[in-house]
């Protein structure tokens, strides 16, 4: 009898484990299916998003760009301050712009994205932020003024920002190209 119950009691925590361990996977394969998928969901909306870029990127006008310094810091940290104008029969939601800073041989400096509209989300899978973060639209015809602050500009490109800014076309040859390009669009 006392072996039987010692039988039981091996049986009966046998089975609890093994049930937890079917649970645990059940749960885990559910868990990878979804991620699954809204990793898909996100790789299709950034491909749209950038694909809508390459439809959209000749009727976004960017100009009068230019860099200024921000006196409220001792740093001095650059601002990149400019204009867009949507020339499309549409309104844009969201517009990531690309920058990036090179030397005349092309080796690149600094390279950052930012949104002028304001960032929006891009998933609504319970994994990612659903939050639409965005804020302005460019509606046709529309013209809006931008600003990034280049906090993580290094300083040899703040220096050389600084230096063409206080004096007129110093060694052009070792100055830096400013390239923006227009990275993703949302239209509605």
């Amino acid at each position: 009898m006392l072996i039987k119950r010692k039988q039981l009691t091996l049986v009966l925590s046998s089975s609890a484990i093994i049930a937890i361990v079917i649970i645990s996977t059940l749960v885990g394969y559910s868990l990878y299916v979804q991620w699954k998928e809204d990793t898909s969901t996100v790789k299709y909306r950034n491909s749209i998003y950038k694909l809508t870029a390459e439809i959209f990127k000749d009727a976004i006008d960017i100009y009068n760009v230019r860099i200024e310094f921000e006196k409220a810091t001792s740093s001095q940290t650059p601002v990149l301050k400019g204009k867009l104008k949507n020339r499309s029969s549409k309104t844009m939601t969201s517009i990531m712009i690309g920058l990036c800073f090179s030397k005349p041989d092309g080796y690149v400096i600094y390279r950052d994205w930012f949104y002028p509209l304001g960032e929006e989300a891009l998933s609504s899978s319970p994994f990612f932020s659903s939050i639409k973060r965005t804020k302005k639209v460019l509606r046709p015809g529309e013209i809006m003024s931008f600003g990034f602050l280049l906090r993580k500009c290094p300083p040899e490109a703040v220096s050389q920002l600084s230096a063409m800014k206080a004096f007129a076309k110093t060694n052009p040859d070792k100055a830096i190209k400013l390239e923006l390009s227009i990275e993703g669009v949302n239209v509605s």
